[in-house]
C-alpha cells in the first residue's frame, strides 16, 4: 500500500478495520493500517516441500492451481485462491 493512501486512511473520520492474515505476535510488524513494515519481508517462513509451485503466466497459474486441486480431491467449497501477480483476474 502506498504510503499516501495509507495517510488517507488513517485521516479518514469514518472506522477503518484492517484485517490482516498473520498472527497476533506478528502484528508489531505492519503499520497501524496493516501495511508490511520492512521487518515483515526480512523473515524467514518455512514452507514444506513442493508447496510453492513457479507459474510463466496466468494461464500457466490456473492451470498449475487445477491441477494440485484435482490431486488433492480438494471440493470447490475448500479452496480459495489468490495471486501477488496484477495481471490475473484483469
Amino acid at each position: 500500500m502506498p504510503p499516501l493512501v495509507e495517510r488517507a486512511l488513517l485521516a479518514c473520520e469514518n472506522p477503518v478495520v484492517v484485517l490482516i492474515g498473520a498472527p497476533e505476535y506478528n502484528s508489531g510488524e505492519f503499520s497501524a493500517i496493516g501495511r508490511p513494515l520492512p521487518s515483515w519481508t526480512k523473515r524467514s517462513l518455512s514452507q514444506p516441500n513442493g508447496s510453492i509451485q513457479v507459474a510463466a503466466d496466468p494461464r500457466q497459474q490456473a492451470t498449475e492451481a487445477l491441477r494440485w486441486i484435482s490431486e488433492k480431491e480438494t471440493s470447490s467449497d475448500q479452496v480459495a485462491l489468490g495471486s501477488a501477480d496484477g495481471d490475473v483476474g484483469d
